[in-house]
């Protein structure tokens, strides 16, 4: 896909980010849908921004599936550098995108954190230290930040 049409369709997909109506959500689908396989570090920090807090009705996960089209790396990188606005405006997508990497790919997850600035450290440390997150996914604590 030629680096302009890619352009329109992230700038049309973040202007329809939030949603209203069934019409809006098809249109949204269909700007993703156009979008995976062309799926690189800018194109995924793009998508995060469509995890807000508000209902999805499922779509979330097309936009999941779109942004692992560009690899495993891009999708974990993509996610950890968005955790500080997750956390103040969306904190009920953290555990959603980040905890099945933490029990599936805790060594992959481990060294993509290591590179991350230290506010994203903190947070991770934080998630990583929660009770909850450790009893329900155990190979939290094999993960060294």
């Amino acid at each position: 896909m030629e680096k302009e049409k890619l352009k329109l369709l992230l700038e049309e997909i973040l202007e329809s980010r939030e949603r209203k109506n069934e019409k809006e959500e098809k249109k949204f689908l269909s700007l993703v849908d156009q979008i995976s396989g062309y799926v690189d570090i800018n194109v995924a920090r793009a998508l995060m921004k469509t995890f807000l807090a508000r209902p999805d009705y499922g779509t979330q996960e097309r936009v999941i599936r779109a942004m692992l089209s560009g690899g495993r790396e891009i999708y974990i990188q993509s996610i950890l550098e968005e955790l500080p606005r997750l956390q103040r405006e969306a904190r009920n997508w953290i555990e959603i995108l980040l905890c099945p990497e933490i029990e599936h790919h805790p060594k992959l997850l481990e060294k993509i954190a290591q590179a991350m600035p230290t506010n994203i450290k903190t947070i991770l440390k934080e998630i990583l230290n929660d009770e909850e997150i450790r009893q329900d996914y155990p190979n939290a604590i094999k993960i060294a930040i």
